[in-house]
């Protein structure tokens, strides 16, 4: 169990932060850069804070707290400052348990509880947090969005360490027992909360993972994949290219604009080589 505590933070101009605390148990905390094979470790007992830049900080960083002190531990993260247009909402951490704990949880109403329940096949040992502007719709997006929502839906967090073709492996077991991730989300006054809840294979130890998340949209935009239908498989194209093939047939202008805005973003990840495989995405 952790507690999850969002924030506007006042000295922050009222941007959302993020306060995670860990209620005195230990956990490795891992800061992962893009495309990295090896993350920074640091262990941490008390708390953890997503602190947005400020007139104390220059930029968007991630503190733990110990023995009362913070220290500044990662800095490749983004403000959370939200993009209504954005097909995708901002990738925060990936938590995974160990279920050892026994202590009692008293809730409290003013308390978002989120459970990891067991399914008939599966038992939940992970979940990702997202922010999304205040309002957002995960339905409506999946439909405007379909190639880029998709990957969203069935690619972890280590898109950012792995590239989309090898983080599905994270979900490889799980969606072949016809289990996906759960995917909810909690509305509050200024912000979503959108949370994945899904097993993760091998994980055996109380951990918080942090990702360079600047690029996440851009990762998943750039995944190249071909889509099947009952006719055979189209030609292999970034994810972006299908969907805005989807706006074009709608609204040409606004299709035009979103192809310069993708090749543009797209490219802040040239030289990364993320990608070493591509998706199939089946299609009616």
């Amino acid at each position: 169990m952790v507690r999850i505590i969002p924030n506007n933070f006042a000295k922050e101009g009222g941007k959302i932060g993020l306060k995670i605390c860990l209620l005195g148990r230990k956990y490795k905390t891992r800061y992962w850069s893009l495309g990295d094979n090896i993350p920074v470790t640091s262990e941490t007992d008390n708390e953890i804070t997503y602190h947005n830049s400020s007139a104390n900080f220059q930029s968007a960083c991630i503190l733990i707290k110990e023995n009362n002190t913070h220290k500044d531990l990662f800095t490749k993260v983004i403000d959370i400052e939200f993009d209504t247009n954005s097909p995708v909402p901002i990738p925060i951490c990936k938590i995974n348990f160990l279920f050892e704990n026994k202590k009692r949880y008293n809730n409290k109403s003013k308390h978002h509880v989120i459970e990891l329940k067991d399914t008939k096949t599966i038992k939940p040992n992970t979940i990702e947090i997202y922010f999304a502007p205040k309002g957002f719709n995960l339905n409506d997006i999946m439909h405007s969005w379909r190639c880029i929502n998709a990957l969203f839906l069935v690619a972890s967090l280590d898109v950012l360490v792995q590239g989309t073709a090898k983080s599905i492996n994270s979900f490889y077991e799980t969606i072949s027992k016809g289990v996906y991730p759960i995917l909810q989300a909690f509305n509050d006054t200024n912000y979503t909360l959108i949370y994945k809840v899904y097993h993760e294979t091998n994980s055996n130890i109380n951990q918080i993972s942090f990702y360079e998340n600047r690029d996440y949209l851009a990762v998943l935009a750039s995944t190249p994949i071909s889509i099947k239908y009952k006719e055979g498989n189209t030609p292999i194209k970034p994810a972006y290219y299908y969907d805005i093939m989807d706006i074009q047939q709608n609204n040409p202008s606004v299709a035009f604009k979103w192809n310069n805005y993708f090749e543009e973003l797209v490219k802040s990840i040239d030289g990364i080589k993320i990608h070493d495989a591509g998706i199939i995405i089946p299609r009616d």
